[in-house]
């Protein structure tokens, strides 16, 4: 996070943002304001980023082990596929499918060009 706001400092445009806002300084105001928060934000000892991530990971595995049992190309780029047009359809359905065995509920899916 330090590094991030010192980015943003060096901005020539950017916001203005105080020296004696660090990282841990941040961290503890969040803690501080929002502690109901912080409560859904950790897992015991495990940031529930990574837990999404991990659920993340299985969508795309899911995803693409159906491609390939299907014999259809995919092309994964960090969290999304390429597919040729004529997958297309079958690729939507397949992700809705896994986003909602992994997570509980259809997802929202932005469909690019």
């Amino acid at each position: 996070m330090n590094k991030l706001l010192e980015e943003l400092r060096s901005e020539p445009e950017g916001a203005h943002i105080p020296d004696e806002w660090t990282g841990p300084y941040l961290v503890g105001l969040f803690i501080k304001n929002h502690p109901r928060l912080v409560e859904m934000l950790w897992k015991g000892q495990r940031l529930v980023g990574l837990t999404l991530q991990d659920k993340d990971s299985h969508i795309m595995e899911g995803i693409i082990a159906r491609h390939i049992l299907e014999g259809m190309p995919l092309l994964c780029l960090h969290d999304s596929v390429r597919v040729p047009e004529s997958s297309k359809d079958f690729t939507l359905e397949v992700m809705r499918e896994e986003y909602q065995k992994i997570i509980g509920f259809e997802p929202v899916i932005e469909k690019m060009r």
